[in-house]
C-alpha cells in the first residue's frame, strides 16, 4: 500500500524484508524464525499508511512537526499487527528504529534492551537506503 501511494519507495520493503532474512539467516537464526523476521522487514514501514504523503516524500527538510508525525509510524505499525496472526512480529516492527545508543524511537531503548531481530530490520534498512 505505501509503495502505491509512493511509488519513489517501490520495492523498498521488499528489500528490507529479503535484507533482513538474508541477516538472520548469516547469524544462525532458525529458518522459521529468519521468515519471521523477513516478514517484520516486509512490513516494517506499514505504519506509515497513517502518516500524511508530504512527511513520507517530503518537498524538502521536514518541520519539527512533520518529523514528529513520522516518529509515529513505528507505533502504528505495532498496533496494526497486534490484533493479527502477525502479532508475533510486531514488537520488532515497533523497535525498528531504536539506536544501541539509546537515542532511538519510540521507547529509547539501548543496546541489548532492543530485540536482535528489530537490531537486524534496523541494519537492512539503512543498508537498503544506500
Amino acid at each position: 500500500t505505501i509503495d502505491a501511494r509512493h511509488p519513489s519507495t517501490a520495492h523498498h520493503s521488499e528489500n528490507v524484508g529479503r535484507l533482513s532474512s538474508l541477516i538472520a539467516a548469516e547469524m544462525g537464526l532458525d529458518p522459521d524464525r529468519a521468515e519471521s523476521v523477513r516478514v517484520a522487514g516486509l512490513l516494517h514501514d506499514v505504519g506509515k499508511i497513517g502518516v500524511s504523503d508530504d512527511v513520507i516524500v517530503p518537498d524538502g527538510a521536514l518541520t519539527d512537526a512533520q518529523e514528529e508525525e513520522l516518529r509515529r509510524h513505528p507505533e502504528i505499525g505495532e498496533r496494526m499487527l497486534s490484533g493479527s496472526r502477525l502479532a508475533h512480529v510486531a514488537p520488532w516492527v515497533l523497535h525498528h528504529h531504536e539506536r544501541v545508543d539509546g537515542l532511538g524511537y519510540p521507547s529509547g531503548l539501548s543496546g541489548e534492551a532492543i530485540p536482535v531481530e528489530s537490531r537486524i530490520i534496523a541494519v537492512a534498512d539503512a543498508f537498503a537506503h544506500l
